[in-house]
């Protein structure tokens, strides 16, 4: 990214960003955001009413025979 500094010959000077990302972090995350993806998929299916209030929470909860 070009930065507000200039170098002793008054060029803009750059800066290098690297975020170093292994191959297992990389796979870990990318599958855990697929599947949080498939969860709230998931709920949007299912209906308002197959949920319930966990009780003394704002939590919904799924019903038992719903399970």
């Amino acid at each position: 990214y070009r930065t507000k500094q200039k170098d002793k010959d008054g060029k803009t000077v750059y800066k290098d960003i690297c975020f170093p990302v292994t191959k297992e972090f990389r796979k870990k995350l990318y599958g855990e955001v697929i599947e949080s993806y498939y969860t709230a998929v998931d709920l949007m299916v299912l209906k308002e009413d197959d949920f319930t209030m966990l009780e003394g929470t704002d939590l919904p909860i799924m019903k038992q025979d719903k399970r």
